[in-house]
Order: C-alpha cells, then sequence, then structure tokens
C-alpha cells in the first residue's frame, strides 16, 4: 500500500491583504451605505421604467393593430361589398379562407346583423353564433379578450352598413342599416412578446444607463465625499489615541474643506488646552513638593490621589507607590480599611459640622519603622472626570522633625546672643577685677581708709548686680516652656529683649527707643516664649537694617488688648514677600546672612496659641512695623 503524502497549499500573502483591504473597504458603513442605496435606487428606477413603459407600449401596440386591423377589415369589407353586389358568394368566401391563413390571424368571420356566423375562414365555426357588443361604434372597435380554449386574443370588430345598391336584397337603409359585421381575431401572444421583448431592451438599455450614471456618481462621491471624511475619521482616530499634531489637509474650499479646517481648529485648541492644562499640573506639582510639609490627597474610596515630595520622602516611597496604595495600608499596613470605631479617620470624623480636624497619628514608613506625625486634615470639593467630590487634603508634620527645627533656632538665635552676653558680663567682671586690685594695693600699703573700703565693696556688689541681672535674662529667655501661663509683665519682657540685643545693636550702629504704655500691661503667657517672641522680632529688625538704623518699641492698651509694636528704619518687605514671610523656612535676610526661615513662623504660631493677632505694615526702602495683640489678663493680687 503506497503511503498518501497529503500536502498543504502555502498561503498567499497577496490574495490574503487583498481580501482584508476588501473586507475593510466594505467594512465601511458610509460606502457600503451609499453603493447599497445607489444600487437600489437604479434597481426601482428600472422596474418602474419597465412597469411604465411596458404597460404605454402595449397601448400604443394595441392602438397601432387595431387601427392596422380596422384598415385591413375596411378593405375586407370593400372587397365583400363587392362581392356582395356581384353576388360572388364563393369569391367572398375564398377571400375570408385567405385571409385567415395570413401570419399572426387566427381567425376571420362574417356575421349577420343578429350574429350568425355566415362565412369563416375556419369551416367549423360557419353557422354557429357569436355574441356582439351592444356599444358596438360605427368605427368599430378592438379589445384583447380569452377566446373558448383560454387563449388571448386580439379581436377587430367591424360593422357593414347597408348601401343602396345592396337594399334590394337587404330591405331599405332605414329599417335594415346593417348588412353584417366583420370580425378577425389576431393573436396576442406574439403581439405580447414583441412588446415585452421591445420594453425589456429599452429597460436594460436605461439600467444601462442607470447603473453608468451610479458608477460616476459613487466616483464623484468617493471622490470629493468619501474619501475626505475617510482623512478626517482617520485624523480623528489618531487625535482620540493623544496624537495632539494630527490635521487633515484643507486644499479646496468646498463643505468638507470647510470641516476639515474647523476640525483642524479645534484640534489645535485642544492641543492648546492640554498644553496649558499640563502646565496647570506641572505648576500644581512644583507648588506641591515646593511645601515643606507631607501633603496627601485622599478620595472617598481611600484611594491616594496626590502626594508632594515632601511625602514621599517622609515615608520613604516612590511617587507610583504612594499613589498605589490605599490610605490604611500607607498609615497602618492594613489591607483594610481601619475600624472608625477604633481609628480615627478623616473620612468618617469630618463632616459639615466639622469639616477639619488636628490630630497625631502614627505612620508606617517602607523600611518597616514608625513615624509620629501632626496631621491637620480638611474636607474639600474637587472635580473630576466623573464630577465633583468631596475629598480629604492632608498635611503632615512630622513631630521629631519639627521639635528638632525649633530647638536648632532657639539655640542659633542663643548662640548670637554669645558676643553680647560676653560684653555685658566682661565690663562688670573688668571693674570688679579693678576695684578688688584697688583694695589689695592699698592694703599692702596699710593706707586703707574705712570709706574707701566701702566704696570698692559697693562697686563689686553694682557690677556683681549687673552680671546676676544679664545671667537672669538669659535663664528667662533659655528655659524651657512651661505648660501653665503665669501673667508676664510686657514692658518688662520687651525691655529684657531690648538689653539682651544691646551689644549687636550697640555694634551695628542701631539705635533701640523704648516707649512703654504707663498702665503695665499683662498677658497670660510663658516668660520664655514671650521674651523669644519679642527678642526674634527685634533680632529680624535689626537684620533689616545692615547699615545701621533705629528700632522702636511700642506698648500700649486698645479695647482690652495689649498692642506691642516693633517698627524698623530698615529695607523694608516687599509686597510679593508679605503673604509668605510667616512661611516655615522661608528666609530673605537683608544681610545676606543664611537664615532658618522659623523665627516669625514660631512667632506666629505662639501668638495664635495665647489667642493673638500678628500684623505687618511695609513700606520698601523706609523699613517694616510689626503690631501683636494678646488679650490683657486681669492679675490682681497675684
Amino acid at each position: 500500500m503506497s503511503a498518501i503524502t497529503e500536502r498543504s497549499t502555502p498561503p498567499n500573502p497577496a490574495a490574503g491583504r487583498g481580501l482584508l483591504r476588501l473586507r475593510a473597504w466594505w467594512a465601511a458603513r458610509l460606502r457600503r451605505k451609499i453603493i447599497l442605496a445607489m444600487l437600489a435606487a437604479s434597481l426601482l428606477a428600472s422596474l418602474l421604467l419597465l412597469l411604465v413603459f411596458f404597460a404605454v407600449y402595449r397601448g400604443q401596440l394595441a392602438e397601432e393593430l387595431t387601427t392596422a386591423s380596422m384598415r385591413v377589415n375596411r378593405l375586407l369589407q370593400a372587397a365583400l361589398e363587392n362581392a356582395m353586389l356581384k353576388r360572388d358568394v364563393p369569391g367572398l368566401s375564398q377571400i375570408v379562407v385567405r385571409l385567415g391563413q395570413q401570419p399572426g390571424i387566427l381567425g376571420v368571420r362574417i356575421l349577420d346583423p343578429t350574429g350568425n356566423i355566415r362565412f369563416a375562414s375556419e369551416p367549423r365555426f360557419t353557422g354557429g353564433r357569436l355574441t356582439l357588443p351592444s356599444d358596438l361604434p360605427a368605427a368599430g372597435l378592438a379589445r384583447f379578450i380569452e377566446d373558448d380554449d383560454g387563449q388571448e386574443i386580439l379581436r377587430a370588430i367591424n360593422p357593414v352598413f347597408n348601401q343602396q345598391p345592396c337594399s334590394v336584397c337587404h330591405g331599405p337603409l332605414a329599417s335594415h342599416p346593417l348588412n353584417g359585421v366583420l370580425v378577425v381575431d389576431y393573436e396576442a401572444r406574439t403581439l405580447r412578446a414583441q412588446a415585452r421583448d421591445s420594453a425589456l431592451g429599452l429597460t436594460a438599455g436605461a439600467a444601462l444607463v442607470m447603473l453608468l450614471s451610479c458608477g460616476v456618481g459613487y466616483w464623484a462621491l468617493r471622490r470629493y465625499v468619501i474619501a475626505p471624511v475617510d482623512t478626517l475619521a482617520a485624523a480623528a482616530r489618531r487625535l482620540s489615541d493623544g496624537d495632539l499634531g494630527a490635521r487633515v489637509p484643507t486644499g479646496d474650499d468646498d463643505e468638507l474643506a470647510q470641516l476639515g479646517q474647523t476640525f483642524n481648529r479645534m484640534a489645535e485648541n485642544l492641543a492648546a488646552s492640554h498644553g496649558e492644562l499640563q502646565a496647570q499640573q506641572r505648576y500644581l506639582r512644583g507648588l506641591l513638593d515646593g511645601l515643606p510639609d507631607a501633603v496627601r490627597v485622599i478620595s472617598p474610596e481611600y484611594r491616594v490621589l496626590a502626594v508632594n515630595e515632601a511625602y514621599c520622602k517622609l515615608l520613604g516611597l516612590s511617587r507610583a507607590l504612594a499613589l498605589e496604595q490605599k490610605c490604611y495600608r500607607s498609615n497602618h499596613g492594613l489591607d483594610e480599611p481601619c475600624p472608625p470605631t477604633l481609628v480615627l479617620c478623616p473620612l468618617h470624623a469630618l463632616g459639615d459640622a466639622q469639616p477639619t480636624i488636628k490630630y497625631e497619628q502614627r505612620m508606617r514608613r517602607a523600611d518597616g519603622s514608625e513615624v509620629v506625625v501632626e496631621t491637620v486634615a480638611s474636607r474639600v470639593l474637587l472635580a473630576g472626570p466623573d464630577g465633583e467630590r468631596l475629598c480629604i487634603v492632608e498635611s503632615l508634620r512630622d513631630l521629631s522633625t519639627l521639635a528638632r527645627y525649633s530647638q536648632e533656632q532657639r539655640l542659633s538665635e542663643i548662640g548670637m546672643l554669645a558676643a553680647g552676653i560676653a560684653h555685658e558680663i566682661h565690663n562688670p567682671l573688668a571693674s570688679v577685677r579693678l576695684a578688688v586690685q584697688s583694695l589689695v594695693r592699698n592694703a599692702d600699703d596699710r593706707e586703707l581708709a574705712k570709706g574707701e573700703l566701702q566704696d570698692g565693696l559697693a562697686i563689686v556688689d553694682g557690677e556683681i548686680d549687673r552680671c546676676i541681672e544679664v545671667t537672669r535674662r538669659l535663664l528667662l529667655l533659655c528655659r524651657h516652656p512651661d505648660e501653665a501661663l503665669q501673667c508676664v509683665d510686657v514692658n518688662h519682657a520687651m525691655h529684657d529683649a531690648v538689653m539682651l540685643l544691646s551689644y549687636e545693636a550697640l555694634a551695628g550702629g542701631i539705635e533701640q527707643i523704648e516707649d512703654y504704655a504707663p498702665e503695665s500691661p499683662q498677658v497670660h503667657a510663658d516668660p520664655s516664649e514671650l521674651r523669644m517672641m519679642i527678642f526674634n522680632v527685634v533680632q529680624n529688625a535689626h537684620h533689616a537694617m545692615p547699615e545701621g538704623g533705629r528700632v522702636e518699641l511700642r506698648s500700649r492698651v486698645e479695647e482690652r488688648m495689649a498692642l506691642i509694636e516693633i517698627a524698623d528704619t530698615g529695607v523694608g518687605i516687599a509686597p510679593e514677600n508679605l503673604a509668605h514671610i510667616f512661611q516655615p523656612f522661608y528666609s530673605r535676610r537683608a544681610d545676606g546672612a543664611p537664615g532658618t526661615g522659623l523665627g516669625l513662623s514660631i512667632v506666629r504660631s505662639t501668638v495664635t496659641r495665647y489667642h493673638g493677632h500678628i500684623e505687618v505694615d511695609s513700606t520698601p526702602g523706609r523699613g517694616a512695623c510689626f503690631r501683636i495683640r494678646l488679650p490683657l489678663a486681669s492679675c490682681d493680687g497675684v
């Protein structure tokens, strides 16, 4: 048995591509609709033309045949009358027989006025009877009927009228006007076949003309409508896929070209809007990334919608991973939302009655460690692709970093006092040393008088008091704040700050002017924090006068508030910087030295904690004036 080897026919790439192109061409709905509509219109027009033409042609043909039959009948009638006048009955019969043998004629009959058949081309009909129409006109008639065999025929009927020569045999003309009736039957099938063939031929020609018209019309549609629409559709697909450079050529000036121009303008506007949107996104991202505090936006579905660089750095996450995690995952390492009864969740805690909350929480870093953060959460209405919805914006601040920055600021400011404190203590100590050396010298010479000893000891005692006062002010400034607030004299606190900066003012050519309220306003505060707050503002005034100047410290009582004013004649603050001077880490020192940018931020935080208010007025080149208002305290009997 021989093995049968099956051989597979290799695919034809060209045929496959052609089939794909054919399918793609037919899949175009507009093209398919146009072709089907044109074919349907051509077919319908051809059918209507066929029906109308067939009916018209048939009527015209029947009319022509009727006319021809009438002419033949009149000739036959003349021959009949001639034969009757000659009384040539055999000749008349012979004429009828020969006429019935002509092509297309089925039979010829001569009837008497009552319908009896006297002569017939077929002998079998002779002696029979034929019913005549009651409305036979004088000119005769012709109509399509069916014979006894069910065959359709064209019957022409012509009356033969009595004449004067015939009245001898047929009677008077008045009483016998009709001698007989001539009936000729024509074959209708041949007539209809001729009509059908003619109609079909004309219809085929008309259909060919219609198809050619459709072809030309489709070519025009393809060139001037379908092709521009395909180009426009391709550009629209590219635009929807993200290609903002998609454009369509607009060479002509017709309606589709105008549509293409409108599409191009729309694409340009879309590209411009997309560019503006991207620029706004970059601006917002840069703004968020520029904030020192970590920021996170949370959706109602616990999704993290946006984070800044500080947030990623705080938790040790990449931006992509931070946006991928749900908030409960990044906060507590959980796989499902936090129980609102056990953990404070801003999505559940915030509402119309409480749109903002401040609390502390522990968050898990990427390395598994935890960090304690101070969180300020607010509810905001954000617009997104699905419309507006309420989201949560969180500001996270690392408490350990905040404490370190605050301590570093205090240490930095205290370090700046070193030169001034050294000067303040050095002078009294030098005076003490001179007094003691004088006493020792006089004691060795045994020339020390009692009054001289007392004067020297008084000098030593006074200088020691000066040293103690300086160290007291320094201790009040540097000690850790107490939780319990005390009644603090605003005038004393301002004077202490001025005295601590006296050496710095002397070295910088700065005049410090004090103007305090005579009623000595008192406020509830921590003495150290209040002195440090005033110290920071006065020190900023010194920094604003690198070439020297004047700083004025004033205290007043206004509407149950203690007003502290610190005005300088320095370089002032530019209007665009006024809104930022209280922000953390914002520093613009006029002397060019780097600063921590935390001094005024701590001042405002302290004023806010004491239920006060701080404001600043400044004119560039003429100085600035800080006004601090704190509620007065009733400290009677304290």
